[in-house]
């Protein structure tokens, strides 16, 4: 019987980088770009490529969309200042393990950054963030390891939150980027059917019912059952294409995808990027405001 491959889990400090924002506007997804980066570091190493994984695509889109939400950067859940580092359901592995790979048979690692690259200078935001990487021996490692076959990748703006003593701001617009490796025979488990798991363990109600139902390929299904913020009265549930807020300031229901934004507002169901907001929206950080 073939042996397991061992799990490695690289976690690492983070890659902390931002630059004034000029007045520039967002670039569009630039994952595949990112990946396509990666793999030319590979190839000039004499390694094979990397080839993107829906699965890990997934669970870094996840990843990214829950430091955002929690306002934290960190590969644990409680923070890197938790020294046990408690693993629960939204880590690497118990991620891998919910979109069908069997993490006893694989080699997995995940690489994050921070930046404000991608919304404000998008035409170098994949070198340079695969450069910061490539200057690093941990992310170094991940990137040119001979253990991995696939790879998925997600960039998400905008961060807030407090990191290393420094506050981020939503003005600086700051992305999370993540690149979740793996390869072995445990990846040729099937992936999950969503469908079938989420109609068992969570539903949609009232405005994100009325959402998912009005966007339906974009929200995908739900992960979860509708979760609530004690501090701001808010509303949160994830789903298999990102997350549905609402919005108790200003009584508005929303979904993102980590880049695109839809507001059901007083106009109806609007899209606008994560790093603009409509005229009618609070915009306490000053904002780009969508053209009318």
């Amino acid at each position: 019987m073939r042996n397991p491959i061992r799990v490695t889990v690289f976690v690492i400090f983070m890659l902390l980088n931002l630059l004034p924002p000029p007045t520039i506007a967002a670039a569009g997804d630039q994952s595949a770009a990112l990946i396509s980066s990666l793999n030319q570091d590979r190839a000039a190493q004499g390694l094979p490529a990397l080839t993107q994984d829906p699965r890990l695509t997934q669970v870094a889109q996840e990843r990214a969309s829950y430091l955002i939400t929690h306002h934290f950067f960190s590969h644990c859940t409680g923070g890197e200042s938790d020294p046990a580092c408690p693993v629960s359901s939204i880590d690497l592995l118990p991620k891998l393990t919910s979109a069908g790979i069997n993490v006893t048979q694989v080699a997995a690692g995940e690489d994050l950054a921070l930046n404000n690259y991608f919304a404000n200078y998008p035409q170098e935001a994949v070198a340079q963030t695969n450069q910061d990487w490539m200057n690093s021996l941990p992310h170094r490692s991940n990137i040119l390891s001979k253990a991995y076959s696939s790879i998925g990748a997600a960039i998400v703006c905008c961060f807030t939150g407090v990191v290393n003593g420094q506050s981020i701001t939503a003005s600086l617009q700051a992305s999370i980027v993540v690149a979740v490796f793996a390869g072995g025979p445990g990846l040729s488990s099937p992936a999950p059917s969503f469908a079938n798991d989420s109609q068992t363990s969570c539903h949609f109600v009232l405005g994100f019912l009325t959402l998912q139902q009005m966007i339906p390929t974009h929200v995908g299904n739900c992960l979860e059952n509708e979760q609530h913020n004690s501090l701001n009265g808010d509303a949160l549930q994830q789903t298999t294409g990102g997350l549905l807020v609402w919005r108790k300031a200003d009584n508005w229901t929303a979904f993102t995808d980590g880049y695109h934004t839809w507001v059901n507002g007083p106009y109806g169901l609007m899209e606008r990027l994560n790093t603009q907001r409509f005229p009618w929206e609070a915009n306490p950080q000053g904002l780009p405001v969508v053209p009318s």
